[in-house]
């Protein structure tokens, strides 16, 4: 080995330990091991951390979230929050397979291929047969058995499986295993046009949870009521519009997507974070002659801005909400911008 390259794998091992001991002040998330550089992987501290995520596997093959990637599950220890239910949830599960597929690509350990292996597995039987994915598994009643984009679990997934089936650096999975992937993907874009949501007779959006039979939107927790989402839905249009050969249902649903998004956007405001003198977080929609926003939901009916608190009582204005959840959840974003932006292109190469 060249001095060079003794000092890059040096100053990885002493980054990369930093970073997990800066974390280490809590609980280390999965994020931080997947966001390591290349150099890291082959380092002592990056086969512990391998060691470490692997003991938290769920004996069905998944992952639980909110576990403490920096030490290895012990005893009879739950795998994470919600009984260690596997979850696709706050990036459980797709995560710790990409870090896997990763740690074999550049340091290959035979254990460390067999959880992958096992994982895609379970994620591959996960898929409900009309083509979406719950949020938790075993499934459990209510929200948590619904068709999830939201916070783009589902979403995610898909993007996992199409690397899987497409990308260089999964070309280790097996080949029964990727024609497995390869129709998962097909299962779930057919779901994604299923749930598009249909208003007096005009395709538009799509809900952050969907009914896995049915395809109607469904609501969440109880401030996130069944509705259309501004959040959600720009990432499963993005999703369609990143498919190579769309077929003319893709393209339909894209081109109603993005004249959704352009219907409801909300043009001279925009969402601003401020700290009390406290330090306690302060979101304020404010106005800005520049500034354009959309909603989180949008009201199925009217698709008016929808507001809500715990007790699922419906708010007219943001500014009525109680002050826990008008500063604790974001009502407010950008993420029209990104639609809009990407649908030019995509048009471009796609046709009216």
């Amino acid at each position: 080995m060249s001095r060079n390259w003794a000092i890059v794998l040096v100053l990885a091992w002493v980054t990369g330990c930093r970073t997990i001991a800066m974390a280490a002040e809590g609980p280390v998330r999965i994020g931080v091991l997947a966001a390591q550089p290349d150099a890291w992987f082959g380092t002592p501290a990056q086969q512990e951390a391998i060691d470490r995520v692997l003991s938290w596997q769920t004996p069905l093959g998944g992952w639980a979230k909110e576990y403490d990637a920096g030490r290895a599950r012990v005893g009879d220890e739950p795998y994470g929050a919600y009984d260690g239910l596997a979850t696709i949830d706050n990036g459980a599960t797709y995560t710790e397979l990409r870090l896997l597929a990763r740690a074999h690509r550049l340091t290959p350990r035979a254990d460390a291929l067999a959880a992958f292996n096992r994982g895609l597995d379970f994620l591959l039987d996960w898929q409900y047969p009309s083509g979406g994915w719950s949020q938790r598994m075993p499934r459990t009643k209510k929200y948590p058995r619904m068709i999830t984009f939201n916070d783009d679990a589902m979403i995610n997934v898909l993007k996992l499986l199409q690397d899987v089936v497409h990308h260089p650096d999964f070309r280790f999975v097996d080949d029964a295993r990727r024609t497995r992937a390869e129709r998962a993907v097909r299962l779930g874009v057919e779901c994604i046009l299923k749930c598009q949501i249909v208003r007096d007779g005009v395709l538009t959006g799509w809900g952050a949870q969907h009914d896995p039979d049915t395809f109607e939107p469904t609501g969440a927790r109880p401030f996130e009521l069944p509705s259309l989402s501004g959040q959600e839905g720009a990432n499963v249009a993005l999703f369609l519009m990143s498919l190579d050969k769309p077929d003319a249902r893709v393209r339909r649903a894209v081109h109603a997507a993005a004249a959704w998004f352009e219907s409801v956007r909300i043009p001279g405001y925009r969402l601003i974070d401020e700290r009390d003198e406290n330090g306690k977080l302060i979101l304020r929609l404010a106005k800005d002659p520049d500034g354009v926003t959309w909603a989180r939901f949008y009201a199925l009916d009217d698709q008016r801005p929808l507001f809500a608190d715990w007790e699922a009582r419906v708010y007219a204005r943001y500014e009525d909400l109680p002050d826990e959840r008008r500063n604790g959840y974001r009502w407010y974003g950008d993420w029209g911008l990104r639609v809009a932006s990407e649908y030019t292109q995509w048009r471009a190469r796609h046709g009216e």
